[in-house]
C-alpha cells in the first residue's frame, strides 16, 4: 500500500517512513560508489593513453608501437563484446553505471 493511502495512525508508517529513508541513504552511497569507479577508471584510460604516447613519441618508435595498440584495442573491443553478450544492453555510461558489477567480473576472469 503506498505510504499516502495509509492512515496517519497506522503503525506500519512510522516502519514505512524508516525503510525508504534507509533506502535513500543506500542508493545514494551506492551512487556515490559508482561514480568513483567511472573516474578510477578514466584516471586509468588517462594514464595508459599517456603511457602510450610517451612510449611511441619519445622511447620508441610507431613501428614497434603499433602491433601494441592495435592488440590493446583488440582486448578493448572484446571486453565490450562480453559485456554486450552478458547484459543485452548497449555499451553506453548509463549501462556500466548500472552494471559495474558484471564488468568487475568480466575483468577479473
Amino acid at each position: 500500500m503506498p505510504i499516502s493511502l495509509a492512515p496517519k495512525s497506522d503503525p506500519c508508517r512510522e516502519e514505512l517512513e524508516k525503510l525508504e529513508k534507509e533506502k535513500a541513504e543506500i542508493d545514494q552511497k551506492a551512487k556515490s560508489d559508482a561514480m568513483t569507479e567511472l573516474r578510477l577508471g578514466l584516471g586509468i584510460f588517462g594514464l595508459q593513453t599517456a603511457g602510450l604516447m610517451r612510449l611511441t613519441f619519445w622511447e620508441l618508435t610507431w613501428d614497434v608501437m603499433e602491433p601494441i595498440c592495435f592488440f590493446l584495442a583488440s582486448i578493448y573491443f572484446i571486453a565490450g563484446y562480453l559485456f554486450l553478450l552478458n547484459t543485452s544492453t548497449n555499451i553506453s555510461f548509463k549501462s556500466f553505471f548500472n552494471r559495474r558489477e558484471i564488468l568487475i567480473l568480466i575483468f577479473l576472469f
